[in-house]
């Protein structure tokens, strides 16, 4: 059974891998004051001091890629995409820059429903350190969006591969793009397996319910369909 794509923008965050080679006195300050507005952040009372811990760090850092990075991430999880795209749009903008700059930029690309944009930017982010789950993910998600539903597949597959921290947000994402090819088991099967992983995410839930719906159904899912859509993919 072919459906639509299921698939609503969003994209989860990693952590950001260490740099490759040496590292400066001036890189470890840099990553202990990351550290330390990542642990101020997580005890904020809201969005607006989670976002004033990281704008301190950028501001006292404005050239360093890693504090901008940090800096747009935050900006971008909180709803400002304009504000996170005007931050690390100089430092993308640079051939030479990082695999996270690259990422961190495909994934305000994405979030900007700019998916062709969000595939250059992913996949050069993948040239520069081709295990950057990240990446991987934010690629499947801009393929998706672009209707291209098996390499997204196996983004998502590669992803899946590396991810650190909860897999959760990027099994559901590859179960909805199973369900969107119309491997309703397989994507039940991974959404299943996803709720055990973490109880707590109703959003699993609901998919489970929306699948399970569509393979009831006979024929094409059609966009007016009294079947409610998924609910957007879950955050880590």
């Amino acid at each position: 059974m072919k459906i639509k794509s299921l698939i609503v923008i969003g994209v989860s965050s990693a952590v950001l891998a260490g740099c490759a080679g040496g590292h400066s006195a001036q890189d470890a300050q840099l990553d202990m004051a990351i550290e330390r507005a990542a642990k101020r952040a997580d005890i904020a009372g809201d969005d607006v001091q989670k976002i004033a811990v990281y704008e301190r760090v950028y501001k006292q850092n404005p050239k360093s890629e890693k504090a901008a990075v940090e800096y747009a991430r935050i900006l971008r999880k909180t709803g400002r995409i304009a504000q996170a795209e005007a931050i690390l749009s100089p430092f993308a903008e640079d051939i030479g820059a990082g695999a996270d700059v690259f990422a961190e930029f495909a994934a305000i690309k994405v979030a900007k429903g700019e998916n062709n944009e969000a595939e250059i930017f992913a996949r050069d982010a993948l040239k520069k350190q081709e295990d950057n789950s990240f990446a991987a993910h934010t690629l499947g998600i801009a393929l998706d969006g672009l209707g291209r539903y098996k390499e997204a597949e196996e983004s998502f597959r590669t992803a899946l591969n590396s991810w650190e921290g909860s897999p959760v947000p990027v099994m559901n994402n590859l179960a909805l793009n199973l369900a969107t090819q119309g491997y309703i088991d397989e994507s039940i099967t991974l959404l299943e397996r996803a709720k055990t992983l973490d109880p707590s995410r109703t959003e699993l839930e609901r998919n489970l319910r929306i699948i399970r719906a569509l393979n009831e159904t006979s024929g094409a899912y059609f966009p007016d369909s009294n079947v409610p859509t998924p609910t957007k993919k879950p955050k880590s």
